[in-house]
């Protein structure tokens, strides 16, 4: 069945308070792969499903709004889909920002370098530009700061451009970095789904929806 024929019974389930049946409606909405998730946005926002909110916001906030179509668009109250590019630009621009102020060179000492700080800082830099920023940068399929650390940490010390205890001491900045970006990440998204909750959001409260979280 299309999506549409479930969403006329969510609709008359929850107008008429039938709980099992709305509650049916919701788990075979939300295995339906053909359900785009601006659409179901809007149904958690209209019909009250608390548990497709947070995951169906996040994946909108990586999704290019390129594929997004007109009916899509629709679906959503004009001032949530404001409010939802306004989180993807703060997550891209901060994407970005990343890219630039995550490759500082970290020199590892007088006395412990090899090479001397402005080489091993040249050297950094090439690396960095070479090929961390550009994953972090990728238009399509964007690296997270942590799995840029794992893949230089998995990738082989590049002799002479970079003394290993300097190579060593980026690296180990990057991955405490790691996980201050990533709770920078979530707090973007998490500030913006607060806010949808806030202004936008009005759960059901005859029903305890049980058994209909998402499994997407």
């Amino acid at each position: 069945k299309p999506p549409a024929f479930y969403i006329a019974i969510l609709w008359l389930c929850s107008l008429w308070r039938h709980k099992e049946g709305r509650k049916f409606a919701i788990q075979l909405l939300n295995k339906h792969k053909s359900l785009p998730l601006a659409e179901k946005l809007g149904l958690a926002l209209k019909y009250g499903i608390q548990e497709w909110l947070d995951s169906t916001f996040t994946k909108l906030v990586h999704q290019s709004t390129e594929v997004l179509t007109l009916q899509e668009v629709e679906s959503l109250p004009l001032p949530v889909f404001f409010h939802l590019q306004k989180t993807k630009s703060k997550f891209e621009r901060s994407r970005i920002l990343l890219a630039y102020t995550e490759s500082n060179f970290i020199w590892s000492g007088a006395g412990i370098c090899d090479l001397g700080y402005g080489e091993c800082e040249h050297g950094w830099q090439q690396i960095w530009w070479s090929g961390p920023a550009k994953l972090i940068l990728h238009p399509e399929e964007p690296r997270t700061i942590e799995a840029v650390s794992k893949k230089l940490r998995d990738t082989d010390y590049p002799e002479g451009r970079i003394c290993p205890f300097c190579w060593e001491s980026c690296l180990r900045k990057l991955e405490e970095q790691a996980i201050a970006a990533d709770n920078f990440f979530n707090k973007i998204i998490t500030d913006g789904v607060a806010y949808i909750k806030t202004e936008f959001f009005m759960p059901h409260t005859w029903f305890e929806e049980e058994g209909v979280s998402d499994e997407n």
